[in-house]
Formats: C-alpha cells, structure tokens, sequence
C-alpha cells in the first residue's frame, strides 16, 4: 500500500510526484498509406517493397513496380538455381547419413546374431552332451540288466522302460535341429557388411 501526499504537499513537489500515476506505451498505428511487397518461394532470399509516398500514389508506381520486377526475374531465376543446387546437397547429405545409420545399425545386428548363434551353439552342445550322457547310461543299464538273474531281469527290465520314458526318447540331432545361424537369425541388409565380421 503507497504512502498518502496531501494535495499540498504534491503541489509544492510537482516535479517530484509527477510521474507516479503515468505510463507510456508505444504501438504500430496504421497511417493511411498503402505498401506493395514481393518475395520468391521455394527458399529463396529475395524480396522487395515499395511504399506509397506524399509525392506519388501507388497507381502511379505501378508500372515502375512491374518493370523493377521483370528485371529481377534473372536474379530470381540464379536464386532459385542456387536454392535447388543446395536443396540437392543437404538431399545427398542427409542420404549419406542415413545410410550410415543404417549400415551401423545392420552391423550392430550381425553382430548380436552372431553371440546369439554362438550362445544357441552352445546350449545345443550342452544338450547333446547331456543326452548322449543318458543315452550312454541306459545302454550300459541294459547290458548290466542282462547280466542279471533270471529271476529279477524282468523287474528291472520294466524300471528302465519306465526311466527311458520318464526321460524322453528325444533324438540327439533335435537338439542339433534347433540351433539357428547367424544369418538365420539376421539377415543382413548390407551383404558387403556381412563378410567383413
């Protein structure tokens, strides 16, 4: 909240509390009078404007106007030549880039189907491993089930058919089958790429 001045106390020190209460602005206020501009499209940096005056009305300028402008028209046509000749440079340009960031991202790719092949490889080892292990095991069992009495062959017999089913008959090569190759996996897009990894 201000401090309250009696009104005698403002009219002593006019000078000093004069602008307390104002303000100034400034804005574009329209003047009456009529302007004729030009510009190219496309990207190319030409314009030009021609403002009415005391001396002359735009009507009269009108055919000073269209004869500037057609003498311009070769300078627009370099403009927009040039405009078009860079338009076609930043083109190769971003070209250029996106194929690199394609070409690395297809690389990334090789690269990551060739640990996930090598990864599966081994899986399928470990697995083959394993049921060769099995397969080992239950043909040794057999022959130990055949050196066995009479009497408990039969027994034993059943308990290994039932082992071999509780096991699975799977082929060792279903494991071999599953294994998928780099190129299984991926397949590059850039096959230059492909030999070089």
């Amino acid at each position: 909240m201000g401090a309250t001045i009696s009104e005698v106390e403002y009219q002593a020190n006019s000078a000093r509390f004069r602008h307390l209460h104002t303000f100034s602005t400034a804005a574009e206020l329209p003047i009456g009078r009529f302007r004729i501009f030009a510009s190219a499209t496309g990207g190319i940096n030409w314009s030009r404007s021609w403002q009415d005056t005391k001396a002359g009305t735009i009507e009269d300028m009108l055919p000073g106007i269209a004869k500037e402008i057609r003498r311009e028209v070769p300078v627009i046509i370099e403009l927009a030549a040039e405009a078009r000749r860079q338009a076609d440079v930043r083109q190769q340009e971003w070209m250029a880039a996106e194929d690199r960031r394609k070409r690395a991202e297809d690389k990334k790719r090789i690269e990551e189907s060739m640990t996930a092949s090598a990864g599966q490889l081994q899986e399928v080892i470990e697995g083959w491993r394993g049921r060769v292990a099995v397969e080992s095991f239950f043909q040794e069992l057999e022959r130990a089930i055949g050196l066995a009495s009479e009497h408990e062959r039969p027994h034993l017999m059943e308990r290994l058919r039932l082992a071999k089913e509780f096991m699975g008959a799977g082929d060792p090569l279903d494991f071999f089958r599953t294994w998928k190759t780099p190129s299984e996996i991926h397949q590059p897009a850039y096959p230059d790429q492909e030999s070089s990894s």
